[in-house]
């Protein structure tokens, strides 16, 4: 066994990564499936929200027609969408600083009263619900699936608009 460069290090650190975040929102994405193919168009909708697919209508350049729906596939899709679409997904780009934000931490599950409450688990399956996450997922697993799909300020946010829905 050969001793490799930091270099090599990091590169490989990173696949490993994206790696994982690919796994994770496939194993997402299969908990899901027989729901977003039996259920309504809005699960579908709110599916591909959740992982940062935005609705961007129009009429892709190469045809005559805007497609069933009215909007624009990937290949349609401005680079700048796309770009800010992989940022969100945690993707660094070549060139670019990174953002600096953090991880979703367990201390930010306590702060916000998904853990650690009286009625932490009854906040975590309203959470879960409203982001069409599986009620089921272990306190890990939801807080490996948050990182992968919100930053601690979007997560912030729709736990804040939760609390006032429920009073």
């Amino acid at each position: 066994m050969s001793i490799i460069s930091l270099e090599q290090a990091d590169r490989l650190f990173w696949l490993g990564r994206y790696s994982e975040r690919v796994y994770t929102t496939i194993r997402l994405y299969f908990n899901s499936y027989d729901e977003l193919i039996d259920g309504s168009s809005d699960l579908y909708s709110n599916f591909c929200r959740s992982i940062d697919i935005p609705d961007v209508y129009g009429k892709e350049k190469r045809k005559a027609a805007p497609g069933k729906e009215g909007k624009l596939g990937v290949e349609g899709m401005s680079r700048e969408i796309i770009l800010e679409s992989l940022r969100k997904a945690g993707a660094t780009i070549e060139g670019e600083e990174g953002t600096g934000s953090h991880q979703i931490t367990k201390q930010d599950l306590m702060e916000l009263g998904l853990s650690g409450g009286a009625d932490a688990s009854a906040k975590r399956l309203a959470l879960l619900k409203k982001l069409n996450l599986p009620e089921h997922m272990s306190a890990n697993a939801m807080l490996q699936a948050l990182n992968l799909l919100y930053t601690l300020e979007e997560l912030t946010t729709i736990v804040e608009k939760l609390e006032n829905e429920h009073g």
